[in-house]
């Protein structure tokens, strides 16, 4: 597997005594356990990554090989590749690693320390790698205005690149901002030109990303038929991927309010009891799994179990610090209080 053979480089770097390959390898590794869905195991990889750097400083090193690195940096294999470019890789899968974890205010920290540096060392390709995992924690945080600059100059930049991997994850979070802006047609538009993108290049990962998302922006307007439609694909990429968590997965509860309106009930649970087996102690993932939780037992007619849920929900977004989880959670609250006549508690949730 990619895991051992990740596992196999490192114990061949460490024994041979290069800390420079040491660096890349646990950094690369940190790489394949994010995509794998271990976010502690990907922080843990980093953090050690950065310490050596720290140690090595900024001195340079031959490129020996097209590694992942060289790639996901935009250091050509032509060129030396220097500490602080690698470093930069490493903030910026940190990055990403933590707001998996529900650690919000850690990454935006390591989001803007990846973005410096690729600044300072004048590589766009790593300044628009930075921009992307940066967004999404400004995003969770409610600093949407900060988030969009971020991400429109982003796109513009990776439009730039022959190679569209970058425009493909920067659409992405372009949407989602437009989405908890609740300017629909724009998002709706990102996420359409990066399943467009995304086709050309058959990467599954990422088309699962915004077919979710398109899932979501079809349930808030209450296009049923779509958002169904949408979601069956999802679940369908999902099971094809096979992690038990997937990086950026946050929004299945729609596609179980999707699927509850679109007459798969039975798939529609089977879905969230999926996702109840694959959480562990993950508290960012536990979020849409409460959720999903809540829409079933409204569906069920079940209002006093759907409150419970949605109160556990609110009480872990505010201890996470999300913000923008927060709000869609109490106005979800203030629906199933209205419904259950009780307009006071609805005014004040």
């Amino acid at each position: 597997s990619t895991l051992a053979l990740g596992e196999r480089a490192l114990e061949l770097a460490r024994g041979i005594q290069d800390k420079e390959l040491e660096a890349r390898n646990l950094s690369t590794l940190g790489l394949i356990h994010l995509l794998r869905g271990d976010f502690e195991e990907a922080i843990h990889d980093e953090e050690a990554s950065l310490a050596l750097y720290a140690v090595l400083g900024n001195e340079p090193s031959v490129s020996r090989e097209l590694s992942v690195t060289h790639f996901m940096s935009g250091v050509p294999p032509t060129q030396t590749l220097t500490n602080r470019g690698s470093e930069a890789m490493c903030w910026e899968i940190l990055t990403l690693s933590q707001v998996h974890t529900g650690r919000v205010h850690d990454s935006i920290g390591s989001g803007r320390r990846a973005l410096t540096l690729s600044q300072e060392i004048k590589n766009v390709w790593a300044q628009v790698n930075s921009m992307h995992s940066l967004a999404y924690g400004l995003v969770d945080v409610g600093a949407y205005e900060e988030a969009l600059e971020l991400t429109q100059h982003a796109v513009t930049l990776a439009r730039t690149f022959p190679l569209k991997l970058l425009l493909c994850l920067i659409l992405a979070v372009l949407g989602s901002v437009y989405q908890a802006l609740q300017q629909w047609e724009e998002a709706r538009a990102a996420f359409e030109e990066e399943v467009a993108v995304a086709e050309t290049m058959g990467f599954k990962s990422d088309r699962l990303m915004v077919l979710s998302r398109l899932c979501m922006n079809c349930t808030v307007i209450g296009d049923w038929e779509r958002a169904s439609h949408y979601a069956v694909e999802t679940i369908t990429i999902r099971r094809r991927v096979g992690a038990a968590l997937i990086a950026l997965d946050f929004y299945s509860h729609y596609e179980t309010e999707a699927l509850l309106r679109g007459g798969d009930e039975s798939q529609a649970r089977e879905e969230v009891h999926r996702l109840g087996e694959a959480l562990g102690p993950n508290r960012r993932f536990r979020l849409p799994y409460l959720r999903s939780l809540a829409a079933l037992a409204a569906w069920d007619e079940h209002g006093e179990q759907a409150i419970d849920h949605l109160r556990e929900a609110a009480g872990l977004a505010t201890d996470l610090g999300l913000p923008g989880e927060q709000w869609q959670i109490h106005a979800a609250l203030g629906n199933l209080y209205e419904a259950a006549g009780e307009p006071a508690r609805a005014h004040t949730a």
